[in-house]
Protein backbone atom coordinates (compact mmCIF):
# COMPACT_ATOMS: atom_id res chain seq x y z
CA UNK A 1 0.00 0.00 0.00
CA UNK A 2 1.47 3.15 -0.65
CA UNK A 3 1.99 5.43 2.77
CA UNK A 4 -0.06 8.14 1.05
CA UNK A 5 -2.88 6.33 0.55
CA UNK A 6 -4.22 6.75 4.27
CA UNK A 7 -3.92 10.93 4.02
CA UNK A 8 -5.71 10.42 0.36
CA UNK A 9 -8.54 8.70 2.17
CA UNK A 10 -8.76 10.74 5.35
CA UNK A 11 -8.75 13.81 2.85
CA UNK A 12 -11.91 12.43 0.77
CA UNK A 13 -13.17 12.35 4.19
CA UNK A 14 -12.97 16.41 4.01
CA UNK A 15 -14.13 16.11 0.17
CA UNK A 16 -10.75 16.98 -0.71
CA UNK A 17 -9.22 15.59 -3.77
CA UNK A 18 -5.41 15.73 -3.39
CA UNK A 19 -3.19 16.41 -6.54
CA UNK A 20 -0.21 17.59 -4.18
CA UNK A 21 0.25 15.89 -1.17
CA UNK A 22 3.47 17.13 1.26
CA UNK A 23 4.26 15.82 5.00
CA UNK A 24 4.91 19.10 6.73
CA UNK A 25 7.26 19.27 9.59
CA UNK A 26 4.91 19.23 12.80
CA UNK A 27 5.48 20.56 16.39
CA UNK A 28 6.08 18.94 19.15
CA UNK A 29 2.89 17.95 20.30
CA UNK A 30 2.70 14.41 18.50
CA UNK A 31 0.44 15.29 15.52
CA UNK A 32 1.36 14.85 12.22
CA UNK A 33 0.65 17.58 9.40
CA UNK A 34 0.10 17.02 5.45
CA UNK A 35 -0.43 20.11 3.29
CA UNK A 36 -2.74 19.10 0.63
CA UNK A 37 -3.44 20.90 -2.85
CA UNK A 38 -6.78 20.04 -4.37
CA UNK A 39 -7.88 20.43 -8.11
CA UNK A 40 -8.76 24.18 -7.97
CA UNK A 41 -5.07 24.65 -6.63
CA UNK A 42 -6.62 25.43 -3.09
CA UNK A 43 -4.21 24.74 0.35
CA UNK A 44 -5.87 22.89 3.03
CA UNK A 45 -3.79 21.17 6.43
CA UNK A 46 -4.74 17.84 7.17
CA UNK A 47 -3.71 16.76 10.57
CA UNK A 48 -3.73 13.66 12.71
CA UNK A 49 -4.01 13.53 16.37
CA UNK A 50 -2.86 9.65 17.12
CA UNK A 51 -4.87 9.49 20.64
CA UNK A 52 -7.46 11.59 21.57
CA UNK A 53 -8.98 11.09 25.14
CA UNK A 54 -12.67 11.74 26.40
CA UNK A 55 -11.86 15.47 27.28
CA UNK A 56 -10.32 16.07 23.66
CA UNK A 57 -13.28 14.69 22.34
CA UNK A 58 -15.61 16.81 23.73
CA UNK A 59 -13.14 20.16 23.14
CA UNK A 60 -11.85 19.45 19.82
CA UNK A 61 -15.60 19.94 18.18
CA UNK A 62 -15.76 23.29 20.24
CA UNK A 63 -12.64 24.04 19.09
CA UNK A 64 -13.85 23.57 15.43
CA UNK A 65 -17.03 25.71 16.15
CA UNK A 66 -15.06 28.79 17.55
CA UNK A 67 -12.37 29.17 14.49
CA UNK A 68 -15.69 28.89 12.40
CA UNK A 69 -17.48 31.42 13.83
CA UNK A 70 -14.45 33.55 13.96
CA UNK A 71 -13.46 32.83 10.70
CA UNK A 72 -17.28 33.69 9.41
CA UNK A 73 -17.08 37.13 11.19
CA UNK A 74 -14.64 37.96 9.36
CA UNK A 75 -11.41 36.95 11.13
CA UNK A 76 -9.57 35.72 7.92
CA UNK A 77 -6.24 35.13 10.28
CA UNK A 78 -8.23 32.47 11.61
CA UNK A 79 -7.84 28.90 10.01
CA UNK A 80 -11.31 27.79 8.89
CA UNK A 81 -12.04 24.17 10.27
CA UNK A 82 -13.65 22.06 6.95
CA UNK A 83 -16.50 19.86 7.50
CA UNK A 84 -16.12 15.54 7.34
CA UNK A 85 -18.38 14.27 4.85
CA UNK A 86 -18.40 10.82 5.89
CA UNK A 87 -21.13 8.61 6.63
CA UNK A 88 -21.69 8.14 10.08
CA UNK A 89 -19.04 10.43 11.77
CA UNK A 90 -22.17 11.74 13.76
CA UNK A 91 -23.21 8.99 15.33
CA UNK A 92 -19.29 7.99 16.50
CA UNK A 93 -17.92 11.22 17.30
CA UNK A 94 -21.42 12.66 18.99
CA UNK A 95 -22.23 14.98 16.51
CA UNK A 96 -18.29 15.89 16.12
CA UNK A 97 -18.51 17.27 12.06
CA UNK A 98 -15.27 18.27 12.09
CA UNK A 99 -13.25 14.91 13.07
CA UNK A 100 -12.91 12.02 11.14
CA UNK A 101 -12.14 8.79 12.62
CA UNK A 102 -9.60 6.35 11.26
CA UNK A 103 -7.54 3.22 12.19
CA UNK A 104 -4.84 5.73 12.34
CA UNK A 105 -6.40 8.44 14.83
CA UNK A 106 -8.37 11.36 14.66
CA UNK A 107 -8.10 13.55 11.46
CA UNK A 108 -8.77 17.39 11.66
CA UNK A 109 -8.78 19.75 7.61
CA UNK A 110 -8.43 23.15 7.93
CA UNK A 111 -7.61 25.63 5.31
CA UNK A 112 -3.58 26.82 4.78
CA UNK A 113 -2.26 29.80 6.81
CA UNK A 114 -0.10 31.60 4.57
CA UNK A 115 2.99 33.20 5.57
CA UNK A 116 6.46 32.70 7.67
CA UNK A 117 6.57 32.78 11.24
CA UNK A 118 9.34 35.56 12.87
CA UNK A 119 11.79 34.04 15.82
CA UNK A 120 12.23 37.94 17.56
CA UNK A 121 9.54 40.29 18.89
CA UNK A 122 8.55 42.39 15.61
CA UNK A 123 7.78 46.07 15.28
CA UNK A 124 5.45 47.74 17.65
CA UNK A 125 3.08 48.98 15.17
CA UNK A 126 2.72 44.88 14.43
CA UNK A 127 2.48 43.33 17.94
CA UNK A 128 0.10 46.43 18.00
CA UNK A 129 -2.25 44.74 15.38
CA UNK A 130 -1.43 41.40 16.75
CA UNK A 131 -3.13 42.36 20.32
CA UNK A 132 -5.71 43.77 18.64
CA UNK A 133 -6.55 40.10 16.39
CA UNK A 134 -5.85 38.13 20.38
CA UNK A 135 -8.50 40.67 21.70
CA UNK A 136 -11.03 39.89 19.11
CA UNK A 137 -10.12 36.32 19.60
CA UNK A 138 -11.02 36.09 23.49
CA UNK A 139 -13.96 38.30 23.26
CA UNK A 140 -15.21 36.03 20.78
CA UNK A 141 -14.15 33.22 23.10
CA UNK A 142 -15.98 34.71 26.22
CA UNK A 143 -18.77 34.94 23.90
CA UNK A 144 -19.13 31.28 22.66
CA UNK A 145 -18.50 30.14 26.52
CA UNK A 146 -21.23 31.55 27.50
CA UNK A 147 -22.99 30.34 25.30
CA UNK A 148 -22.17 27.28 26.36
CA UNK A 149 -24.15 26.73 29.12
CA UNK A 150 -22.68 26.53 32.97
CA UNK A 151 -22.79 22.87 32.23
CA UNK A 152 -20.29 22.57 29.92
CA UNK A 153 -17.07 22.10 32.15
CA UNK A 154 -14.65 22.76 29.55
CA UNK A 155 -16.34 26.00 27.66
CA UNK A 156 -17.57 27.99 30.34
CA UNK A 157 -16.72 31.10 31.65
CA UNK A 158 -15.98 30.89 35.23
CA UNK A 159 -14.45 32.63 38.11
CA UNK A 160 -11.73 30.82 39.52
CA UNK A 161 -7.64 31.17 40.07
CA UNK A 162 -5.86 30.11 37.11
CA UNK A 163 -5.42 26.49 36.26
CA UNK A 164 -2.14 27.13 35.03
CA UNK A 165 -0.83 28.42 38.35
CA UNK A 166 -2.53 25.50 40.14
CA UNK A 167 -0.89 22.95 38.20
CA UNK A 168 2.60 24.90 38.13
CA UNK A 169 2.31 24.70 42.02
CA UNK A 170 1.65 20.82 41.91
CA UNK A 171 4.43 20.35 39.48
CA UNK A 172 7.38 22.37 41.57
CA UNK A 173 5.97 20.13 44.91
CA UNK A 174 6.89 16.96 43.31
CA UNK A 175 10.06 18.91 41.88
CA UNK A 176 11.10 19.59 45.43
CA UNK A 177 10.10 16.09 46.71
CA UNK A 178 12.42 14.22 44.43
CA UNK A 179 11.79 14.38 40.77
CA UNK A 180 14.47 16.81 40.61
CA UNK A 181 17.09 13.82 41.74
CA UNK A 182 15.53 11.02 39.79
CA UNK A 183 16.34 13.78 36.48
CA UNK A 184 19.75 14.20 37.30
CA UNK A 185 19.97 10.32 37.50
CA UNK A 186 18.74 10.70 34.10
CA UNK A 187 21.06 13.20 32.92
CA UNK A 188 23.99 11.85 33.91
CA UNK A 189 23.64 9.32 30.73
CA UNK A 190 22.74 12.36 28.56
CA UNK A 191 25.11 11.41 25.40
CA UNK A 192 24.70 15.21 24.49
CA UNK A 193 27.97 16.67 26.34
CA UNK A 194 27.24 20.37 25.72
CA UNK A 195 23.55 19.37 26.67
CA UNK A 196 24.53 17.57 29.60
CA UNK A 197 27.15 19.98 30.63
CA UNK A 198 23.81 22.85 30.71
CA UNK A 199 21.18 20.74 32.29
CA UNK A 200 23.41 19.27 35.27
CA UNK A 201 23.62 23.01 35.91
CA UNK A 202 20.63 23.94 35.90
CA UNK A 203 18.85 21.04 37.76
CA UNK A 204 21.77 22.11 40.74
CA UNK A 205 20.26 25.75 40.64
CA UNK A 206 16.31 24.87 40.39
CA UNK A 207 15.82 23.69 43.77
CA UNK A 208 16.82 27.20 45.55
CA UNK A 209 15.23 29.06 42.04
CA UNK A 210 12.09 26.47 42.37
CA UNK A 211 11.65 27.12 46.31
CA UNK A 212 11.61 31.07 45.86
CA UNK A 213 9.22 30.41 43.18
CA UNK A 214 6.62 28.27 45.27
CA UNK A 215 5.52 31.00 47.24
CA UNK A 216 4.71 33.86 45.14
CA UNK A 217 2.92 30.85 42.84
CA UNK A 218 0.52 29.88 46.00
CA UNK A 219 0.00 33.56 46.41
CA UNK A 220 -1.24 34.02 43.28
CA UNK A 221 -3.24 30.36 43.17
CA UNK A 222 -5.12 32.12 46.21
CA UNK A 223 -6.94 34.62 43.23
CA UNK A 224 -9.22 34.80 41.33
CA UNK A 225 -9.75 35.57 37.62
CA UNK A 226 -12.65 35.49 35.07
CA UNK A 227 -11.46 32.44 32.84
CA UNK A 228 -12.64 31.99 29.40
CA UNK A 229 -11.40 30.04 26.34
CA UNK A 230 -7.37 30.54 25.89
CA UNK A 231 -5.56 29.40 22.98
CA UNK A 232 -2.83 28.18 25.66
CA UNK A 233 0.04 27.21 22.75
CA UNK A 234 0.84 30.45 21.35
CA UNK A 235 4.29 30.51 20.51
CA UNK A 236 6.13 32.43 17.68
CA UNK A 237 6.00 29.78 15.04
CA UNK A 238 2.02 29.39 15.69
CA UNK A 239 1.82 33.29 14.39
CA UNK A 240 2.23 33.45 10.44
CA UNK A 241 3.02 36.94 8.67
CA UNK A 242 3.10 38.66 5.27
CA UNK A 243 5.87 41.00 5.19
CA UNK A 244 4.64 42.87 8.81
CA UNK A 245 1.02 41.87 8.45
CA UNK A 246 -0.33 38.82 10.40
CA UNK A 247 -1.36 36.66 8.07
CA UNK A 248 -2.52 33.53 10.61
CA UNK A 249 -2.72 32.15 13.66
CA UNK A 250 -2.23 28.36 13.29
CA UNK A 251 -2.38 25.37 15.89
CA UNK A 252 -4.90 25.93 18.12
CA UNK A 253 -5.19 22.45 19.55
CA UNK A 254 -3.80 22.95 22.73
CA UNK A 255 -6.91 25.30 23.82
CA UNK A 256 -8.63 24.77 27.27
CA UNK A 257 -9.77 27.47 30.11
CA UNK A 258 -7.56 30.28 31.68
CA UNK A 259 -6.78 33.86 31.66
CA UNK A 260 -5.82 35.76 28.43
CA UNK A 261 -2.63 36.57 29.64
CA UNK A 262 -1.30 33.11 29.65
CA UNK A 263 -1.39 33.06 25.58
CA UNK A 264 0.85 36.71 25.92
CA UNK A 265 2.97 35.39 28.80
CA UNK A 266 3.89 32.16 26.17
CA UNK A 267 4.61 34.13 23.30
CA UNK A 268 6.44 37.22 24.34
CA UNK A 269 8.59 34.63 25.64
CA UNK A 270 9.19 32.82 22.99
CA UNK A 271 9.97 36.01 20.79
CA UNK A 272 12.36 37.23 23.59
CA UNK A 273 13.78 34.64 25.53
CA UNK A 274 17.17 35.96 27.12
CA UNK A 275 16.32 39.86 26.06
CA UNK A 276 14.34 41.30 28.87
CA UNK A 277 14.22 45.17 27.16
CA UNK A 278 12.46 43.35 24.24
CA UNK A 279 9.86 41.40 26.56
CA UNK A 280 9.22 44.75 28.80
CA UNK A 281 8.33 46.74 25.26
CA UNK A 282 6.08 44.16 23.89
CA UNK A 283 4.49 43.55 27.52
CA UNK A 284 3.96 47.58 27.41
CA UNK A 285 1.80 47.37 24.15
CA UNK A 286 0.21 44.61 24.96
CA UNK A 287 -1.02 46.15 28.69
CA UNK A 288 -1.70 49.11 26.64
CA UNK A 289 -4.17 47.93 23.72
CA UNK A 290 -5.29 45.47 26.69
CA UNK A 291 -5.43 47.76 29.53
CA UNK A 292 -3.95 45.81 31.74
CA UNK A 293 -4.05 46.08 35.75
CA UNK A 294 -2.08 45.68 38.38
CA UNK A 295 -3.58 41.84 39.37
CA UNK A 296 -3.18 41.32 35.47
CA UNK A 297 0.39 41.93 35.05
CA UNK A 298 1.42 40.57 38.20
CA UNK A 299 -0.50 36.93 36.58
CA UNK A 300 1.26 37.01 33.82
CA UNK A 301 4.68 37.85 34.90
CA UNK A 302 4.46 34.50 37.53
CA UNK A 303 3.20 32.56 34.40
CA UNK A 304 6.41 33.67 32.35
CA UNK A 305 9.17 32.88 35.42
CA UNK A 306 7.53 30.07 36.40
CA UNK A 307 6.97 28.51 32.65
CA UNK A 308 10.73 29.54 31.86
CA UNK A 309 11.78 27.35 34.68
CA UNK A 310 9.26 24.58 34.53
CA UNK A 311 9.33 24.10 30.68
CA UNK A 312 12.79 22.50 29.67
CA UNK A 313 11.96 20.14 32.45
CA UNK A 314 8.65 18.54 30.68
CA UNK A 315 10.59 18.52 27.46
CA UNK A 316 13.39 16.64 28.91
CA UNK A 317 11.02 14.08 30.73
CA UNK A 318 9.37 14.01 27.03
CA UNK A 319 13.14 13.07 25.99
CA UNK A 320 13.84 10.27 28.04
CA UNK A 321 10.65 8.56 27.06
CA UNK A 322 11.35 8.69 23.08
CA UNK A 323 14.48 7.87 22.07
CA UNK A 324 14.17 9.56 18.95
CA UNK A 325 14.38 12.65 20.30
CA UNK A 326 17.95 12.72 21.63
CA UNK A 327 19.26 12.81 18.21
CA UNK A 328 20.65 16.46 18.53
CA UNK A 329 19.81 17.30 14.92
CA UNK A 330 16.40 16.70 15.97
CA UNK A 331 13.85 19.99 16.58
CA UNK A 332 13.00 18.78 19.82
CA UNK A 333 16.30 18.36 20.78
CA UNK A 334 17.35 21.67 20.05
CA UNK A 335 14.06 23.41 21.19
CA UNK A 336 15.00 21.80 24.50
CA UNK A 337 18.69 23.49 24.54
CA UNK A 338 17.03 26.62 24.20
CA UNK A 339 14.32 26.21 26.88
CA UNK A 340 17.54 25.17 29.14
CA UNK A 341 19.55 28.54 28.15
CA UNK A 342 16.76 30.77 28.93
CA UNK A 343 16.39 28.99 32.35
CA UNK A 344 19.55 28.97 33.29
CA UNK A 345 19.49 33.01 32.07
CA UNK A 346 17.01 33.42 35.03
CA UNK A 347 18.18 31.51 37.95
CA UNK A 348 20.93 34.47 37.27
CA UNK A 349 18.42 37.04 36.65
CA UNK A 350 16.54 38.96 39.33
CA UNK A 351 12.72 38.81 38.46
CA UNK A 352 11.14 42.36 38.95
Amino acid sequence: MNPLDPVRHAAAAFRLQGTEITRIEGGFSGARIWKVLDRGGRAYALRLLPTVDRRQAVRLPQLCHWMETLHESGMTVVPRPLRSSAQGQSAATGGAKWLHHSSAGVWMAETWMPGTAVAALPSTATVRQLAGILRSIHESGRRLAWTAGAADAVCSVREGPSPAVCRRVRIIEELLQGRIRLLQEEVSGEPDAELRELLTSLLRRLPAALTQLSGRLRQEADQTFQLQPVLRDLWYPHVLFAEDHVSGIVDWQAFDMDHPVLDVARLLRSWCRTDALAFDRGLRIFAEEWGLGVRELRLLRILDQSAVLLSPLTWLQGRYRNVRQRNSDEPASRRLLELVQVALWSCAEPWV
